[in-house]
């Protein structure tokens, strides 16, 4: 698009504006500020205005604006170098994944007998077979092929979708120093690779019942959940670390 588009209004779905919401409240310094830039813009603010609302040079607005115009919200979240990089693997590389799928992993030197998502996911990128790939992004590589049972685990299907942003971020927060986020970012990611909840709940050494809520909730509410479904985790996680003192 040329400049001449970003004089239009720009009106955002309600989904993507959840999402951008979300990350500007919680992504990484640069992310937030980019999605800040869209929202701005998206509230009605002149080009000039959000770069001064943000601290901004107006040429800092107008390249995110394009950015956003062209990929959506993934054209925000590379900070680092200002430029999208789309994942696009060869039918080479798609073929050797599914062939690995279809691996047991026992085979491959791993410690597990069952695949997940996220175990291959490891398992590519440790290899140095791929750079990177989302969870999403393995499930549509896989879609249509047969997977055999006896090397994957099979949950019931908990319709939790995480965009690569999304996943980005709670990755980090599964790894952080915050409990509560670091709990609630574990469940919602397993749920997202298909496990069962009983599974999630043993797994972490927290009762169904927890699980279940959160997973609910952002099914029912997605991103606006996370917000109170945070500090909810911090007390849960508080009160569980109370008991193991008592005892």
């Amino acid at each position: 698009m040329g400049k001449r588009s970003l004089r239009r209004p720009l009106e955002l779905p309600e989904s993507v504006r959840r999402e951008l919401e979300w990350l500007a409240q919680n992504g990484p310094e640069v992310v937030a500020r980019n999605a800040q830039i869209v929202l701005a813009r998206a509230n009605g603010l002149p080009l000039k205005a959000v770069a001064v609302r943000l601290g901004v040079h107006p040429n800092t607005v107008r390249n995110r604006l394009l950015r956003f115009y062209e990929h959506g919200v993934a054209g925000l979240t590379h900070a680092a170098t200002g430029t999208t990089r789309p994942i696009v693997f060869s039918e080479e590389v798609r073929a050797k994944i599914v062939e690995i799928a279809q691996t047991p992993p026992h085979s491959l030197g791993l410690p597990h007998p069952r695949w997940s998502l996220r175990r291959l996911r490891a398992y590519l990128c440790d290899a140095g077979m791929i750079e990177d790939v989302s969870v999403e992004g393995l499930r549509q590589i896989l879609r249509g092929h047969d997977l055999p049972e006896r090397y994957w685990r099979r949950g019931r299907e908990l319709r939790i979708r995480l965009t690569p942003a999304m996943e980005r971020i709670l990755a980090t927060w599964a790894s952080g120093p915050n409990p509560g986020r670091r709990l609630l970012a574990q469940v919602l990611l397993a749920a997202a690779e298909g496990k069962d909840e009983e599974d999630i709940a043993t797994s972490l050494g927290i009762n169904l019942d927890q699980v279940e809520s959160w997973i609910r909730g952002f099914q029912r509410r997605g991103l606006r959940v996370l917000h109170s479904a945070v500090s909810r985790a911090a007390r849960f996680v508080g009160r569980k670390l109370s008991g193991a003192r008592a005892k």
